[in-house]
């Protein structure tokens, strides 16, 4: 199952109300061979996300808010023709994240586990692992049984 994730950057100016987010959508790691058969590397898949057309300013890629930019990351990858599950969040995360894209296979799982991200944002709101350790823990393990259950099933893997 190939995994895509959303990071969204922002840029504040100096001019009143000049900030502007950006994103990209990124692939896993995976290995890639250089020069030489003994020099491994890793690269990833990275595409702009990018409006169909340029705002007033002649810019695509440009946004004014976080969720124009996950609208325009749904269509980009969409036409991009990507297949996978798509996060809002960053590939080092180890645990509960957004889910914006599904494949139909992984669609259940992938309510379930928007279910346990907006369960531990809340609780993140109140204070995260400083105040509610064990509640997050447990969201935690909850998210890694979900996947793991998928893995052993091989549910989404083509």
């Amino acid at each position: 199952m190939n995994k895509y994730h959303l990071q969204i950057t922002t840029w504040t100016g100096i001019s009143i109300g000049a900030t502007h987010f950006y994103g990209c959508i990124y692939g896993e790691f995976k290995p890639v061979v250089k020069k030489f058969k003994t020099d491994l590397d890793f690269d990833r898949e990275k595409y702009d996300v990018e409006r169909d057309t340029e705002d007033s300013e002649g810019f695509k890629s440009r946004f004014l808010s976080r969720e124009e930019v996950i609208k325009a990351a749904i269509k980009t990858f969409k036409r991009l023709k990507l297949k996978g599950i798509f996060y809002l969040g960053d590939a080092a995360i180890a645990q509960p994240q957004r889910v914006l894209l599904a494949p139909k296979a992984l669609i259940h799982l992938a309510r379930k586990e928007n279910e346990l991200w907006k369960k531990q944002r809340k609780l993140y709101d109140l204070g995260g692992y400083d105040t509610h350790e064990r509640e997050m823990e447990k969201i935690n393990q909850q998210w890694e049984k979900l996947w793991k259950r998928a893995k052993n099933r091989k549910i989404g893997n083509k």
